[in-house]
């Protein structure tokens, strides 16, 4: 009877890992990257599917449109909930619980707070979940597939390849230790969280840190450019550094904010800035809250060059046009008279294409650029730049 016993765990425990103690995955989805850069996913919420969720390792609370909340007929509770973004604090009265959110069919949220707002501003994005999925599974995010694989909260995927990370969870956000070395060879160091949320750059340095370090000081050359979070607009200033490294890792120049914000998660001391994706997106990773580790591993990304500033121009979509969306100070664009908020007719004479394809001929380095705006009295003008590193 006892040799059944053992014969009975033996092969329940070979069902749930194999022959290496490597646990079977329960569930796998596929990604995208929105134009923005932002990670994307769908998830069904009482089994209606919905599309163009943001997968944010910064999000600490999961977050829907209030339009589809509408169009799911979704019973709100009328109790002030705070959302605290990277640069500002957004209060509803709107929230909803009891509701059934599945990623697959194993993979679930239940008995979560969501969070009901507009998320109009952030385009066509229909909810943001993050640490609610994160804390409950074990995650691989693999960039070069565009598919994450998850495991049962105390599973164990294959790391073979991967450097283990270990990390402190602080704000709902794992929390790991990175230093970035300057031009002039100086080197910085501290807790960064670990926020793919964060597509406005490689690494975003929080206003306590850099007015302790006097940062402004310290760089060769610095512009000044707008963002817009989860729950407000921010500024911040531009610059190079040498390197920023992780763990083992290190990659090369790169440019990086530095906040000006005095609200939200970029106000707070005691952590140095928030990592971005554009950071993390150089490595296919695994995040287990379980053990308190995240597992780095090169992609086929890992040793391609960071992009750099060329025009000073971001642009944005409003129903059917594109608008200026802002201008980096000091810049052609904003010398000769470019400004936020007025229409696209044309780059280099071309009309009515995609935001993708005026984005990308702004990134011809050492091309010029003839871009041809409406006024809001309704004149045309045009400005012609020429495309070069800004900082």
């Amino acid at each position: 009877m006892k040799y059944l016993l053992y014969l009975l765990i033996a092969v329940l425990s070979f069902c749930s890992c194999n022959i290496l103690g490597q646990s079977k995955p329960i569930g796998e989805i596929p990604f995208t990257l929105n134009k923005n850069g932002t990670m994307m996913i769908q998830l069904s919420i009482n089994h209606e599917k919905i599309s163009n969720f943001i997968l944010d390792t910064g999000a600490s609370v999961t977050i829907l449109d209030d339009d589809i909340a509408e169009f799911l007929k979704l019973k709100m509770q009328d109790k002030e909930f705070n959302s605290i973004g990277a640069s500002g604090v957004s209060k509803s009265r709107n929230r909803t619980t009891g509701q059934q959110i599945s990623i697959t069919e194993k993979v679930q949220l239940k008995d979560i707070p969501i969070s009901v707002t507009d998320l109009s501003h952030l385009g066509e994005v229909n909810g943001i979940t993050g640490f609610d999925l994160f804390r409950n599974y074990v995650s691989k995010i693999d960039f070069d597939k565009q598919k994450i694989t998850f495991y049962k909260k105390k599973g164990r995927p294959d790391t073979e390849g991967y450097l283990a990370v270990n990390f402190v969870e602080t704000y709902c956000t794992p929390e790991v230790d990175i230093s970035f070395t300057l031009k002039n060879g100086e080197v910085f160091s501290g807790k960064a969280l670990f926020d793919t949320g964060n597509t406005a750059s490689p690494l975003i340095v929080n206003s306590p840190y850099k007015s302790q370090q006097n940062l402004l000081s310290k760089f060769e050359s610095l512009v000044t450019l707008e963002s817009r979070g989860i729950n407000s607009e921010s500024q911040s200033v531009q610059g190079v550094i040498k390197s920023l490294k992780i763990g083992d890792f290190e990659l090369g120049e790169m440019p990086i904010s530095l906040s000006n914000t005095k609200e939200g998660v970029l106000s707070w001391e005691g952590y140095l800035g928030l990592l971005g994706l554009n950071y993390i997106s150089k490595f296919n990773f695994i995040i287990d809250y379980h053990r308190k580790y995240i597992y780095l591993k090169p992609n086929s990304s890992f040793s391609t060059p960071f992009e750099f500033p060329l025009s000073g121009i971001k642009l944005k979509e409003k129903g059917n046009e594109i608008f200026i969306k802002s201008i980096s100070k000091p810049s052609a664009a904003y010398e000769q008279g470019l400004r936020k908020g007025q229409k696209l007719i044309s780059i280099n004479g071309i009309k009515r294409e995609s935001i993708d394809f005026y984005r990308q001929l702004l990134k011809n380095e050492g091309k010029e650029a003839k871009i041809i705006v409406k006024l809001e009295n309704g004149e045309l003008k045009s400005f012609l730049i020429t495309l070069k590193r800004l900082i």
